[in-house]
């Protein structure tokens, strides 16, 4: 079964995950957005919305990462462990394994980090404390838990690609990328490669770990209903790459969020000049520095 805008209403109810009578009332719509999977957002003014995603290539791998991203939804809903977690992830409705269909809140009128970080051309320390306190909450040392839970057990427990660039086949790993083409300037690097395989020696898989910590996969919705300001509301979501890993990676990929921006800042007619393109001084290296420091703490 494939969903599209005219099946998907049949759908959600048959399965139980909305009423009619909102339907029936007009309380319901649909947007749909396209990319590497089938996604629809429904809106409801009387309900939270939901957010619909589908696999369009059901082929192993895909069917296993959206089985991941279905399984940390469910633990976040019903393993005591994760309970703080969960005011801080869009909330669980369902996934149907025979159709590979994932249900979750849709939350309206959000913004993604990297978004609000361009427009507002600055790190808001508020958001730097968020994401912090988010991946806190996430990292809870489960390794006593695993061997008693099917759905801890699921976990591939991989070491990230990224840490193991020294003995990689990148040709057959990333076919058709620009990813080879990288690591021919990185491999003759030795102090590097000799870097990343201590960092390997390293690793330290203690506890459920998002895995693509990045602004972008950080969302807020800054004010309420009335346009009045309030503190931003930070969720983490897509959790396709989620793993049992070293907690130190996320926070790795929150720094990096950081300091991203601030590479940008160059100028390309002389990069190696430091100086600021006009306008992104809200970027400078002491303001990722501050922002780490943030979420660090």
């Amino acid at each position: 079964m494939r969903l599209t805008k005219q099946n998907i209403c049949h759908y959600l109810l048959d399965r139980g995950f909305i009423d009619i009578k909102p339907v029936v009332d007009g309380d319901f719509s649909v947007s749909q957005e396209y990319g590497r999977n089938i996604v629809f957002k429904i809106h409801r003014r009387s309900e939270p919305g939901l957010f619909v995603k589908q696999i369009t290539d059901m082929n192993h791998q895909n069917c296993y990462l959206l089985q991941k991203e279905a399984t940390c939804y469910w633990l976040f809903k019903n393993d005591r462990d994760f309970a703080k977690i969960k005011e801080v992830v869009p909330g669980y409705s369902g996934y149907d394994a025979q159709w590979q269909i994932l249900v979750v809140e849709y939350i309206k009128n959000a913004n993604n980090l990297h978004h609000i970080f361009l427009n507002e051309k600055n790190q808001p320390a508020e958001y730097a404390r968020q994401m912090g306190n988010i991946l806190g909450l996430l990292h809870v040392d489960i390794m006593d838990k695993i061997d008693d839970s099917p759905s801890l057990q699921f976990f591939a427990r991989q070491v990230p690609w990224a840490l193991q660039i020294d003995t990689l086949n990148t040709e057959s790993f990333f076919p058709g990328s620009t990813v080879p083409q990288l690591f021919q300037f990185i491999r003759p690097q030795t102090r590097f490669l000799e870097a990343i395989a201590s960092a390997r020696e390293e690793w330290d898989p203690t506890c459920l770990i998002h895995g693509d910590v990045k602004l972008t996969n950080f969302i807020s919705v800054p004010y309420d209903g009335n346009g009045e300001q309030k503190a931003p509301n930070v969720k983490l979501i897509d959790w396709e790459i989620a793993d049992i890993g070293d907690p130190y990676w996320d926070v790795a990929g929150a720094f990096q969020s950081f300091i991203a921006p601030w590479i940008l800042t160059f100028d390309n007619a002389e990069p190696a000049s430091n100086r600021v393109q006009p306008g992104m001084d809200g970027f400078a290296l002491g303001l990722a520095r501050e922002s780490a420091a943030e979420t660090w703490n």
